[in-house]
């Protein structure tokens, strides 16, 4: 009946909220591995005795890298959200007010860890077999340093699913304003999940060889088309035409610049990946942008590189997009971005005088 309905949806919303306060304190002991096997390489590393001594390639600080900031995110969990988590007491409000409040520590952290996830893989790859196997067999553990490692991301997918099995529990039970609370935290969660997802995306790019932290914020990414024109001729007694090549990239809009990479897809074992290659970056002060909107560009504008000092001088680019909403999308952020760079020079210039 109706008032069995309800009991059963509360029982199960009482069960989901200690499932998520158990799968934290899991987390938190799965970080506590990963900081075992940190502990083990540091020692590894400094003692020349150690049974396993780490590979001279890798005192280089690769080892430094495999583990990115690992232990800021221990840290981090351990002492102040685990314990939130905790103090919130299943109260949805206070759950609510925790990811609010550490929403931007949370995109930092962990976009951090993720960009630094490819360089990781490469890493633990070379140096599986003759070193970090060993280490595992050494400490005994039946996880690979690798699978421990992915941990991190895959553990922020799951508040989403949390929150959304949540919400659903509330609005069986009728509980429509503290399903709303959920509703918000799951939109929260979602945003960290998704900020972790582009960023490891920036950490992928080939052949960029400065540091993708230092651009700024990630705001924007997505695939498109660059207009590249190319000369071409039926045979060798026609003239060259101009044609145009439809190169299939990808843009990344940061803070402080523009990344194009060229983009290409690979068959995995777990389906199609894409991979990013730069191609040139456009920088907030030294670029135009031009929104074209004539007959058959309407999902097209331009991108004109206007430094000096570069190898390609006054280099030009027409972006097509996949719609006209996409097109004014990405035109109205790149726009923002430049204005805001250019009142945060004339505010310095002001305080300056």
């Amino acid at each position: 009946n109706y008032f069995e309905k309800i009991n059963q949806a509360l029982e199960r919303k009482s069960v989901k909220l200690g499932d998520l306060l158990s799968y934290e304190e899991r987390y938190l002991e799965d970080l506590e591995k990963i900081l075992l096997y940190y502990e083990e390489l540091v020692r590894s590393k400094k003692n020349p005795n150690h049974p396993i001594p780490m590979p001279s390639k890798l005192c280089e600080g690769r080892d430094r890298i495999v583990f990115g900031n690992i232990r800021t995110i221990l840290n981090f969990h351990k002492r102040v959200f685990t314990e939130g988590l905790k103090n919130a007491n299943n109260d949805a409000e206070k759950i609510l007010e925790l990811f609010q409040k550490r929403k931007g520590d949370m995109e930092v952290h962990y976009g951090r860890f993720c960009i630094n996830t490819p360089k990781s893989e490469v890493i633990l790859t070379q140096f599986q077999d003759c070193y970090f196997s060993r280490i595992e067999s050494y400490l005994c553990q039946d996880m690979r340093l690798a699978d421990q490692l992915i941990k991190p991301v895959q553990h922020l997918m799951q508040y989403d699913m949390f929150f959304t099995e949540l919400v659903q529990c509330c609005e069986q039970a009728g509980q429509k304003e503290e399903a709303n609370v959920f509703r918000e935290c799951s939109k929260i969660a979602s945003g960290i999940s998704h900020n972790a997802n582009d960023m490891m995306a920036a950490g992928r790019i080939d052949k960029f060889h400065e540091d993708i932290t230092k651009q700024g914020d990630l705001i924007l990414r997505g695939s498109v088309f660059c207009k590249v024109p190319i000369k071409t001729r039926r045979n060798i007694f026609s003239r060259s035409k101009l044609t145009v090549k439809l190169e299939p990239s990808h843009i990344f809009l940061f803070q402080r610049c523009l990344i194009v990479c060229y983009r290409k897809e690979r068959m995995t074992e777990m389906g199609n990946k894409e991979e990013y290659c730069y191609w040139h970056k456009f920088i907030f002060g030294q670029m135009q942008v031009r929104n074209m909107a004539g007959i058959g560009d309407e999902t097209n504008f331009q991108l004109k590189d206007m430094k000096k000092e570069t190898t390609k001088p006054g280099l030009t680019l027409t972006i097509m997009c996949a719609t006209v909403e996409e097109k004014r999308d990405w035109v109205k952020k790149i726009n923002k971005e430049i204005r805001r760079l250019e009142s945060l020079l004339c505010d310095i210039f002001v305080c300056q005088k």
